[in-house]
């Protein structure tokens, strides 16, 4: 299966300003916004649906990983501007993952208005 599904939830996230995105088994995408956990508007997700969903951002070494040491941290970029910091694991005996966004360009202290000092 092609990113399509978890490109519609970065999408998605991204517009609403999340800082992240969890995906667990039996659950819609959870959306984390301002510290606050917000439930996507999608149908609670399955094994298929997580696999569909998190095994194509995985490289066949990371998902030997994976399967090996049962947890697995890595970056992934999906739109110019972002990328995100993964962890993928098994909660209870299924796949999940918590997924942080973070901007792919690093500020100047300039640009976030910080004072020299810092």
């Amino acid at each position: 299966m092609d990113l399509t599904r978890i490109g519609v939830v970065i999408t998605e996230a991204l517009k609403r300003g999340a800082s992240d995105i969890h995906l667990l088994e039996g659950h819609p995408p959870f959306l984390r916004v301002y510290g606050e956990l917000n439930t996507m508007d999608h149908p609670p997700m399955d094994d298929a649906a997580l696999n569909d969903m998190i095994l194509p951002m995985l490289t066949p070494e990371q998902k030997e990983t994976l399967y090996k040491c049962k947890e697995l941290d890595f970056s992934y970029r999906s739109q110019k501007e972002f990328q995100f910091r993964v962890n993928v694991c098994f909660s209870e005996g299924h796949l999940a993952a918590n997924i942080r966004i973070m901007a792919a360009k690093i500020s100047t202290l300039e640009a976030l208005a910080l004072p020299p000092v810092v």
